[in-house]
């Protein structure tokens, strides 16, 4: 989420124009996991987080509105890019292996995993340092010999 409470400010005229054209809703992380819950018990689709927060935000417009207008949702990410998060809302363990929970995924879904993923598997792992966002700038520079 955002840190803070961010605000959009413009002159009141301006304002309520924007406010004519756009809408906006938040959504919290266990919204997000509601939704992929509730989207796959309702149809056996799966939705990837940044879809799921979409969807929920317009259907949370869509009840709090009395027009309604033409909207679109475009799912760009794989659910199992994501695979841990999305089977965690499905009630799927969470293991230490990323690519058994893709396939874990793709199984409960009747799906075969997708063959660029699959493709992973036994490939040499390439980046193992981690760090912490405050050392992103000086890890980036020290892997690019930069420091």
């Amino acid at each position: 989420g955002m840190a803070g409470n961010p605000e959009i400010t413009a002159p009141g005229a301006e304002l309520d124009a924007l406010k004519r054209v756009f809408s906006a809703a938040s959504v919290s992380d266990d919204e997000t996991r509601a939704q992929i819950n509730g989207t796959w018990n309702a149809g056996h689709r799966l939705l990837d987080p940044h879809t799921a927060v979409a969807v929920c935000a317009l259907n949370k417009l869509r009840a709090n509105e009395n027009a309604v207008r033409k909207t679109l949702v475009v799912a760009t990410a794989s659910p199992y890019k994501f695979a841990q998060d999305v089977g965690e809302a499905l009630g799927l363990e969470r293991t230490a292996d990323a690519l058994k929970d893709a396939r874990a995924l793709a199984a409960f879904a009747g799906e075969a995993l997708p063959e660029p993923l699959e493709a992973l598997d036994g490939l040499p792992v390439r980046h193992t340092q981690v760090c912490d966002k405050e050392q992103m700038g000086s890890a980036v520079l020290k892997a690019r010999d930069l420091s």
